[in-house]
């Protein structure tokens, strides 16, 4: 099956795709689904963030440069791979403060200033 689409550039795009109906689908809603989570993505990093650094790793120097940061006024945004490790130290040590956790990178850089200062 061959489909034609008008792009936003007013190009008209051809795309095949094979004949079994439910592929075509699946493809349209894959494509559908990655196209939101992009207008999503770049309507969060275009909104401007309240952190003035976000600092990546939260052993036990990283948690205690946040703490320092924060003691002396800067709003700083916390950032773990570990999820569990950003759930865990926003529930304690950091609980009260102007810290603010991030569950992803997207996450993180959308909480931050421009210009974007970051500490790994």
């Amino acid at each position: 099956a061959v489909v034609s689409t008008q792009s936003t550039g007013g190009s008209l795009q051809t795309m095949s795709f094979p004949s079994d109906p439910t592929v075509v689908l699946k493809t349209i809603s894959l494509q559908n689904m990655y196209s939101s989570i992009v207008r999503a993505s770049q309507n969060l990093i275009m909104t401007e963030g309240k952190a003035d650094i976000a600092l990546i790793g939260l052993a036990v120097m990283g948690q205690n440069l946040i703490l320092n940061m924060n003691d002396h006024g800067f709003t700083v945004c916390a950032f773990n791979r570990t999820v569990a490790k950003v759930d865990e130290f926003m529930n304690n040590e950091a609980k009260g403060t102007k810290i603010i956790g991030a569950r992803s990178l997207l996450e993180m850089v959308s909480h931050l200033k421009k210009p974007r200062r970051l500490m790994m």
